[in-house]
């Protein structure tokens, strides 16, 4: 996943939240202009993007809930959720699938998911 996610952060802006203090953190949300993550206590990060910032939260079927889409409403965030009934970490190539459909979307393009 970290490979596909470098291929759009060629000039090395992609950050690992387990590999960053929490100031570094606060830091990379404010500084991102997309921000790719599963669902889970790192996306509380959101509070510190910057309004028109782009979301992608991953997440599986039974773990949708909405409080990241709207703490991004609230916040003036772009936010999708890239739903799958696969586990992402384990299956590369839904998560490449998505991913283009996200990319696509983002391009103004019709996609389906």
């Amino acid at each position: 996943l970290e490979q596909r996610l470098n291929e759009h952060a060629p000039d090395g802006s992609l950050r690992i939240l387990g590999e960053l203090t929490p100031g570094e953190q606060i830091d990379a949300f404010r500084e991102a202009s997309i921000v790719v993550g599963a669902h889970g206590s790192g996306l509380a990060n959101l509070v510190w993007c910057r309004p028109k910032t782009q979301v992608v939260e991953l997440l599986q079927v039974d773990e949708w809930v909405p409080m990241f889409s709207r703490l991004s409403s609230v916040a003036g965030l772009d936010h999708v959720s890239v739903v799958s009934s696969n586990d992402l970490a384990k299956d590369p190539a839904e998560f490449n699938r998505l991913m283009d459909v996200v990319i696509q979307r983002r391009q103004g393009s019709k996609a389906s998911v």
